[in-house]
């Protein structure tokens, strides 16, 4: 019997299928409704998340000249203006298996970016993800825009329900990977 489930092509895709899935099962099981996904964005965050291990920065805005902010970004990327956000993720050392545990631990735990997960301004977002030999990138793009230019609703991805929601930072360490002694995480 053939299986229907598409499995990610790359360590990259993987990662981004990983973070979607635990951003879309964190705003259902707090009554949001889940961010429309869109190439556009697709592109925006990963192109960031490239450009970043490329030029040797971390950091939401970017010394690439038409690309300096998320908007600009979007906008490269073939989207419009609006209110755009982000979150942006790097670490080094990181087990592959350990990569999305890591990141969800690290925005969930601070202010700012479990904000940006969780704001009812965005309807859609993505993200991007890039690997340079034991190093990660990874790059949340947000946006407020709803159908313009005729683009069309898409079916986020199916919501996994955990066995357990994750209310503190004590939990957050326990049963989340995190990142050990030895391993270079930070997140902004």
């Amino acid at each position: 019997m053939l299986s229907s489930v598409v499995l990610p092509a790359t360590f990259s895709e993987a990662v981004e299928r990983a973070v979607n899935g635990w951003i879309t099962q964190t705003r259902v099981q707090r009554g949001l409704k889940p961010f429309v996904h869109d190439e556009i964005l697709v592109r925006a965050a990963r192109g960031h998340s490239q450009n970043m291990a490329r030029l040797n920065f971390f950091d939401h805005d970017s010394p690439v000249a038409n690309q300096l902010d998320v908007t600009a970004r979007t906008i490269a990327a073939g989207g419009t203006e609006g209110n755009h956000g982000g979150n942006l993720y790097w670490c080094r050392g990181l087990a592959d298996a350990r990569v999305g545990g890591s990141v969800r631990a690290e925005w969930m735990t601070s202010e700012g970016h479990r904000d940006t997960v969780l704001s009812s301004e965005y309807v859609r977002s993505e993200v991007g993800a890039f690997r340079r030999g034991k190093e990660v990138w990874i790059t949340l793009v947000c946006s407020d825009w709803i159908n313009q230019k005729g683009w069309p609703n898409v079916v986020p991805p199916p919501v996994q329900v955990a066995s357990e929601w994750i209310r503190t930072k004590r939990e957050c360490n326990i049963l989340l990977p995190r990142c050990q002694e030895g391993d270079d995480c930070q997140w902004i």
